[in-house]
């Protein structure tokens, strides 16, 4: 099997990454710092944010006006994962993404901010992505009720529910596509 490169490494595209609290962009084969991006790159990215009212709300309630401290907040939140997919395509297209953040269940951006894991038949709830994770393990539906604290019919109906809006139909089907959805 090929390895797949990062997005970036050796084509025009632009793999935007956190890094002890700093964002920095792979493009061209070069990593470069959030603040030294082109400005024609650092308009689309505004206009992509500028199309998310609620996200600008949220982050200027939270203490976050400078707009390049908005635009470095949108690029962890929707780009974060240093990955193969391009995050930005030298001809203008942004491309969101979901990101494995850390901060989820504690960060007031969770939902707001952050791309929602959309999949062919709704979206996938933070719930539902511990519950992921979980099965990732290899463990039986009665020990995931027991770590989450519900009981064995909701974690049932959870995963049911995953099943249906990924379209699969067996934990290794779910795992699969985890694995394809950089979930893990």
């Amino acid at each position: 099997m090929e390895a797949k490169m990062p997005a970036g490494l050796l084509d025009a595209n632009f793999e935007f990454f956190e890094k002890d609290g700093d964002v920095y962009y792979l493009n061209l084969g070069a990593v470069h710092k959030f603040d030294d991006i082109d400005v024609v790159m650092l308009n689309l990215l505004r206009e992509d944010l500028e199309e998310h009212p609620k996200a600008l709300k949220a982050m200027e309630e939270n203490g976050i006006i400078n707009p390049v401290s908005q635009l470095k907040q949108w690029a962890i939140c929707n780009f974060g994962d240093f990955d193969s997919k391009a995050d930005l395509t030298p001809d203008g297209v942004v491309i969101r993404e979901h990101v494995k953040c850390t901060r989820r269940g504690v960060c007031p951006f969770e939902w707001i901010i952050c791309q929602p894991m959309v999949v062919a038949n709704g979206t996938i709830t933070c719930r539902e992505i511990d519950i992921i994770k979980l099965i990732s393990k290899d463990m039986l539906d009665k020990q995931i009720a027991d770590f989450l604290g519900i009981s064995v019919h909701t974690m049932y109906v959870h995963r049911s529910n995953i099943e249906k809006k990924i379209g699969c139909h067996s934990k290794a089907g779910i795992v699969a596509w985890a694995y394809q959805n950089h979930i893990l």
